[in-house]
C-alpha cells in the first residue's frame, strides 16, 4: 500500500478504499460465478484459466493507471475473478 501512496500522491485513506474495491468484486464474482458454473460445468477449466488471466493482468497494470479511483475498479476485477475460480475450483475438485 506504500507503493500506491507514493505512486499516486494520495494519502492513506484513499489507497484503503480503492484496495477495498477487492471485497465488492468478490460479492460480483460470487453471482457471476454460480451462473458459470451452473450454465458451463463441462469448460470449467477453460473458464478458471480465462479468470486466472485476467486477475493476473490486472495485478500487472495496477500501479500504470492514471488515478486511484482507476485502481478501485481494477481491485473490484481482481476480487471477481478470484471469486469465480475459487468456486470454479471447488466444484471441479467435487468431481
Amino acid at each position: 500500500m506504500i507503493d500506491l501512496k507514493l505512486i499516486y500522491n494520495t494519502n492513506y485513506e484513499s489507497v484503503t478504499r480503492a484496495v477495498s474495491g477487492r471485497g465488492a468484486g468478490g460479492f460480483i464474482g460470487a453471482v457471476i460465478g454460480a451462473l458459470v458454473v451452473d450454465k458451463y460445468d463441462t469448460h470449467l477449466e477453460l473458464f478458471m484459466a480465462i479468470f486466472t488471466t485476467v486477475a493476473g493482468l490486472c495485478v500487472m497494470v495496477v500501479t500504470g493507471l492514471p488515478s486511484i479511483g482507476h485502481v478501485w475498479l481494477l481491485y473490484c476485477l481482481i476480487g471477481g475473478s478470484s471469486n469465480i475460480v475459487n468456486m470454479g475450483k471447488t466444484i471441479h475438485l467435487r468431481k
